[in-house]
C-alpha cells in the first residue's frame, strides 16, 4: 500500500496518489451516496451502565420481601445487650435448661413445698420470677399474665399450672397470700385459685439457685432498695426443662397456648420450628391436637418465594449487563479506539481529529491506469 501525506484543510494531512485513482475513487464515492462516519471513540475504562429500571425495581422488590416478613410482639425476642447498670440482671435464653425441682418453698399458706410438687405428667408449667413489693414491672408483668390467660382456649389446672416464685428473702407468706388475692380477683376464671401458686424462700440462695438454672438474672440497686431485673415468664415442660421464654409484660393469648400445647409434649422450642412459631406460620389446631400451618402462612410462604425467583432473575439481568462485552452493551456497535479500514475498501476514510487520511492501495492506481488506457482505446 501507498500513502502519501499532503498539507490538509484546517492544518490536517490529506493523503493522495495520482490524479487517475482519485478521480476513480471520488466518483464512486458520491455514485454511492456514502456519507458514513468512523464510531466515536470510546474509552476501554468505560463502565457498562445498567439501566435504572433495573435499579428501581430491585429497590422495589427488597421493600416488598421486607413488608412481607411478619412482625410479632417482643415475646420471643432472642437476647440483647443489657443496658446500662444492668450486668447480671437480664433474661438469658437457655432452652432445655433443666429447673432444679428438688428446691423447698413455702406456699402462699406457709406450707413447705417442693418445686417440683407442680410438675405433673402432661401439663406443663408457666413459671414466673418476681418480687411482690416491686413497685412497677413486676405488676406490669403478671397483669399481663392475667390478661393473656383471660383469653387463652385452654383451663388452667387441666391443661396447665402456674408458679410464681419471689426472689427476695425477704418476703414471705403474707405477701404471697396478699398478691395471689390480688390477681385471681383479675382474672375472671375460678378454677385458677386451685392451680396458680405463689412462692417465697427465707433463704436468698434457693431463689438464685433457681435463676441461675433457667437464665434469670437479679440483682440489688446501689441503694439497696430495689432489684433490678427484666420481665418475662417461661414455658416448662412437663419434666421441668424450659421450652420457651416470653419475654416483656405483654402477652400473646395466641402464642401462649402454642408455646404451652408445645411444651406439653415435651418439646423445646429451637431451630426452624421456633422461626415458625415466632412469626405465627404454626397454629395448634384443637380439633385435631396438631400443629397445622396457619390459612396466612401459605401466603406469606407463596409471596417471599416468588419474589426471590423475581429477585434471581433480576440480579441476573444485572450482572449479564454489567459483564458483557462493551460492543454489545452500547448500541450494538463495537468500540474502537479509531475507524476501521475494512469498513472503507475504496480507502477513502472520514475525518477524525481535525485530519483527512487518505490512503490509496497501489492496486487501486494500476486499476486507474488499465482504466485509464481502455478509455483511450475506446476513443
Amino acid at each position: 500500500m501507498r500513502t502519501n501525506i499532503v498539507p490538509g484543510e484546517g492544518g490536517g494531512t490529506r493523503g493522495h496518489g495520482d490524479a487517475g485513482t482519485r478521480r476513480h475513487g471520488d466518483a464512486e464515492t458520491r455514485q454511492r451516496g456514502d456519507t458514513r462516519k468512523s464510531p466515536p471513540y470510546t474509552s476501554p475504562r468505560l463502565r457498562v451502565p445498567v439501566s435504572p429500571r433495573l435499579w428501581r425495581l430491585a429497590a422495589l422488590l427488597l421493600a416488598a420481601l421486607l413488608m412481607t416478613v411478619p412482625v410479632r410482639p417482643a415475646a420471643g425476642q432472642e437476647d440483647e445487650a443489657p443496658p446500662p447498670g444492668f450486668e447480671g440482671a437480664t433474661i438469658l435464653s437457655k432452652p432445655n435448661a433443666q429447673v432444679p425441682l428438688e428446691l423447698e418453698f413455702q406456699d402462699e399458706e406457709g406450707r413447705a413445698v417442693r418445686l417440683g410438687d407442680y410438675f405433673q405428667p402432661g401439663r406443663p408449667v408457666l413459671l414466673g420470677m418476681i418480687y411482690f413489693r416491686c413497685p412497677a414491672l413486676c405488676g406490669l408483668t403478671l397483669s399481663g399474665e392475667v390478661r393473656a390467660l383471660e383469653r387463652l382456649s385452654l383451663v388452667p389446672g387441666r391443661d396447665f399450672e402456674i408458679v410464681t416464685v419471689s426472689f427476695d428473702p425477704r418476703e414471705g407468706p403474707e405477701l404471697a397470700a396478699a398478691q395471689k388475692a390480688k390477681y385471681l380477683a383479675m382474672l375472671p376464671k375460678p378454677e385458677a385459685a386451685a392451680c396458680w401458686h405463689f412462692l417465697s424462700s427465707p433463704r436468698a440462695a434457693t431463689a438464685r439457685a433457681l435463676g441461675e438454672a433457667i437464665g434469670f438474672g437479679y440483682k440489688l440497686d446501689p441503694k439497696g432498695e430495689m432489684y433490678l431485673h427484666q420481665a418475662g415468664i417461661y414455658v416448662c415442660t412437663p419434666d421441668g426443662r424450659v421450652s420457651r421464654v416470653l419475654r416483656g409484660i405483654e402477652f400473646d393469648p395466641d402464642v401462649l397456648r402454642d408455646s404451652l400445647v408445645f411444651a406439653s409434649e415435651g418439646k423445646i422450642r429451637r431451630g426452624l420450628f421456633g422461626v415458625a412459631l415466632s412469626c405465627g406460620l404454626l397454629h395448634y389446631d384443637a380439633a385435631s391436637g396438631k400443629y397445622t400451618w396457619a390459612a396466612v402462612a401459605a401466603m406469606r410462604v407463596t409471596g417471599i418465594l416468588t419474589l426471590l425467583i423475581l429477585g434471581a432473575i433480576i440480579g441476573t439481568l444485572i450482572f449479564s449487563r454489567a459483564h458483557a462485552p462493551r460492543g454489545n452493551a452500547l448500541s450494538g456497535r463495537s468500540a474502537s479506539p479509531g475507524p476501521n479500514p475494512d469498513d472503507h475498501p475504496d480507502g477513502q476514510f472520514g475525518k477524525t481529529a481535525g485530519a483527512a487520511i487518505q490512503c490509496v492501495p497501489t492496486d487501486h492506481a494500476a486499476h486507474g491506469a488499465r482504466r485509464g488506457n481502455e478509455v483511450k482505446k475506446t476513443g
